[in-house]
């Protein structure tokens, strides 16, 4: 499983294909910082616990435990700076 954050294209919402996960976010750095969470090692750890790699389905989601975006949490805001720097 890998992870992206994809932006408006033109003003257009941009919509995933074929056996991918759109998940809508409040804003940029919530973006940021699950794609961090889900890119990481313990995520892509207990997605290969359940999910056959040529089989994803498309609701990993259901089975992790993603705690939700804190813009007051340093270690969130980090993540999210990371990813965005990282990403640029």
């Amino acid at each position: 499983m890998t992870a992206a954050v994809v932006e408006p294209s033109k003003g257009k919402t941009v919509l995933p294909d074929h056996k991918l996960t759109l998940c809508a976010v409040g804003s940029k750095d919530e973006a940021h910082y699950l794609c961090a969470v889900l890119n990481s090692s313990l995520s892509a750890f207990a997605v290969n616990c359940f999910a056959i790699q040529t089989q994803m389905s498309t609701n990993v989601l259901d089975y992790l435990n993603v705690i939700k975006y804190d813009p007051k949490d340093r270690i969130h805001v980090e993540l999210a700076a990371l990813l965005d720097r990282h990403t640029r």
